[in-house]
């Protein structure tokens, strides 16, 4: 009896050792970034404005709403989410589903895919100025994502977030376009703010007949975390 009881302690002690670690790892590794679990949901806030001939073509506010619907495993045996994503106009009106995207998670990389686009959206373990392509799975440039400001502090809509990283998507900016694109993380919420903005310039002026920083065409949009939850 005494066996047995030693036994059922050890496998006990093993197993609540094995699920700590995995918790521990989590957090070190940086997936706590991007807390994935059904029924999770995030909603933001959503300006986005289109730019054509140096002017304001369009401009849209709404919210949208991600929430984390199933899990199943993919081909490759790696769990992938699916999330299910939402809009309205205003608080009070009712949600709209409008797309579906899927998240994949390995034990290095976050993948995205929506649209048939597959994008990866972080690696790991996170940590300050690491940079990877996100467009390794598909067929658009290579691109060079990097992390800043990781473990660091950050205020978005009245809220603070003691512990956040930075996902420096694209930064790049010429006399011809630009191409800056911020995503912001905070641990155990995921993304709280993302800021994107692509313009095309024209500044030769025997072409366009315009002075410089002409915008010819592009858009600039921002999300910013309203709130976030768990449902039934």
């Amino acid at each position: 009896m005494k066996k047995v009881g030693y036994l059922l302690v050890l496998v006990a002690g093993l197993f609540y050792g094995c699920t700590e670690t995995e918790e521990i790892n989590d957090s070190v590794t940086g997936k706590a970034y991007y807390p994935l679990s059904i029924g999770d949901y995030r909603i933001y806030n959503v300006t986005h404005v289109r730019f054509e001939q140096d002017s304001v073509s369009d401009s849209t506010t709404f919210q949208l709403r991600e929430r984390v619907d199933t899990l199943f495993t993919n081909l490759a045996g790696e769990p992938t989410f699916k999330l299910i994503r939402s809009i309205r106009t205003k608080p009070d009106d009712s949600w709209r589903d409008d797309s579906v995207i899927t998240i994949t998670v390995s034990s290095s990389q976050l993948r995205r895919t929506s649209d048939n686009l597959s994008l990866v959206k972080m690696v790991f373990p996170v940590s300050e100025n690491k940079t990877w392509n996100p467009n390794v799975f598909n067929t658009l440039e290579p691109g060079n994502a990097r992390y800043v400001n990781v473990n660091q502090p950050y205020a978005v809509n009245g809220q603070n977030f003691p512990n956040t990283a930075t996902v420096q998507v694209n930064d790049f900016v010429s006399v011809i376009n630009k191409d800056v694109r911020t995503e912001v993380y905070a641990e155990n919420v995921g993304l709280i703010y993302k800021d994107y903005e692509v313009l095309q310039y024209c500044n030769d002026n025997q072409i366009c007949d315009v002075g410089v920083d002409y915008i010819l065409f592009g858009y600039r949009r921002t999300e910013t975390l309203e709130s976030y939850g768990k449902t039934e």
